[in-house]
């Protein structure tokens, strides 16, 4: 990993302070790298406006290994918790290593935590997705620090060039031409053979249906969706251009994570697999407002035009594409209470 060659100070005898902001992430073939990813566009566009770190929480750096590509150009390390202080940390953790991390003493850091939901332990700011018991509103409120704790779907982190080929205004679909199934990096759950065999006694053959294998998703179960998948579609697994591809699909079948408030970003009707219950929690929230559907609205998804451009248009509202330079104003604010 690079080595830092950014602002270092001392307080005291042992503190080591970094005067920039840190992003404390994780990720592994096992978690997946939905963190590290969405951590890594907060980096690159913090790092116009701060001296920047990243840092992969795990046991050891191989864990972080097939993610190395996308590392270049940053500082980062790797470790079960960094050895420094930072003015402002950034968060974006499983709720354990979340938890452990925010028991630690820190002389001077402030803390900004992404998707965070313990009323118990409040950093600095919190900014979520969604925040289905209310708990941490009225713990913010309570504290009498409500203006530090933002929640919706503004705070969606979109990959810049995904964001690119975001439609000024979302087209509508008079007729569903081309389907793409992305269940994600591993598809745990298996929602793609779902998605398949729904495709399978909803859509005419006609249906151009490109189907997203996941870097993670094991070689066993590629091959059964081979076996299943019909001649006539495409399987690509982790193309390159698949941004370009999501942005050419008139419906999506996906996942209820990162996916999914992609295909909204886009404009796309997408029809949610959950792969969780979290997941199946998060499609509901975005369902009940009409940016998209559950799995059991496909059928008439994939014949009703009137649903479908209602969907278009609700989900490009959803969702706008700016929540990392949000969360990065608001790490930048933080940085100058300090």
């Amino acid at each position: 990993m690079p080595q830092s060659s950014s602002p270092i100070s001392r307080a005291g005898k042992e503190a080591l302070i970094f005067e920039g902001v840190t992003i404390l992430t994780e990720g592994s073939a096992t978690l997946g790298f939905g963190h590290i990813r969405r951590s890594l566009t907060l980096a690159r566009l913090l790092t116009d406006r701060s001296s920047v770190r990243l840092w992969v929480v795990c046991d050891g750096p191989e864990e972080s290994e097939p993610m190395r590509e996308h590392f270049r150009g940053l500082e980062v390390g790797a470790g079960p918790e960094p050895d420094f202080e930072s003015r402002v940390e950034i968060l974006d953790l499983e709720p354990e290593a979340m938890r452990r991390h925010l028991m630690r003493p820190a002389a001077s850091a402030k803390r900004l935590c992404l998707d965070w939901f313990d009323p118990a332990l409040l950093p600095d700011m919190t900014m979520n997705l969604i925040d289905h018991s209310g708990q941490m509103r009225t713990a913010y409120s309570n504290s009498r620090k409500a203006e530090s704790y933002v929640e919706g779907p503004q705070c969606a982190i979109i990959r810049p060039g995904l964001r690119a080929l975001r439609p000024e205004t979302p087209a509508f679909i008079p007729e569903v031409r081309n389907v793409v199934i992305t269940a994600g990096g591993a598809d745990p759950a298996r929602r793609t053979l779902d998605a398949l065999s729904d495709l399978r006694n909803h859509a005419s053959e006609s249906v151009k249906t490109t189907v997203i294998i996941g870097p993670l998703v094991p070689a066993g179960y590629e091959a059964e969706i081979r076996g299943v998948a019909q001649p006539s579609m495409t399987l690509l697994r982790a193309p390159e251009d698949y941004d370009a591809i999501l942005s050419r699909a008139d419906v999506v079948l996906c996942s209820g994570g990162g996916t999914l408030l992609e295909s909204m970003c886009l404009g796309k009707v997408a029809v949610v697999y959950p792969q969780t219950p979290a997941e199946e929690n998060h499609a509901r929230f975005h369902a009940a407002a009409g940016a998209c559907v559950m799995r059991e609205s496909m059928p008439e998804v994939m014949r009703d035009a009137t649903l479908r451009n209602s969907l278009v248009a609700k989900a490009h509202r959803q969702v706008d594409g700016r929540g990392a330079e949000r969360i990065a104003e608001a790490a930048m604010w933080l940085l100058r209470q300090v």
